[in-house]
């Protein structure tokens, strides 16, 4: 059996998650490092978005150069990230759904 414990601030409490952090830190910058973007406009682009954390101004920058303002962005960008959300919402062609529901009064 296992079992689970949540706690925050686990990286600081126990070495094992802080180690654990490390790695997938790592693993996450080779990665990004080494990506090909298989969207035609950005291959061979070089990879200058920055850290990906929302107050990172070069990636906030990145991300509003590679608005493509009908589809959005590279398949590299999460779009339920809220600053990805916040520049299509800002920046992008408004899309209205078939389903989506009038707001009557």
């Amino acid at each position: 059996r296992i079992t689970f414990k949540v706690t925050s601030k686990a990286d600081s409490l126990f070495p094992v998650v802080s180690a654990a952090s490390i790695v997938a830190k790592v693993a996450r910058d080779y990665l990004l490092l080494n990506w090909k973007f298989q969207e035609k406009p950005l291959q061979g682009q070089r990879h200058e978005f920055g850290c990906g954390y929302p107050g990172d101004k070069i990636t906030k920058q990145w991300l509003s150069s590679n608005l493509e303002k009908t589809f959005g962005f590279p398949n590299i960008v999460r779009f339920s990230w809220q600053t990805t959300r916040t520049i299509l919402a800002e920046k992008a062609n408004p899309v209205k759904w078939a389903d989506d529901k009038e707001d009557d009064p």
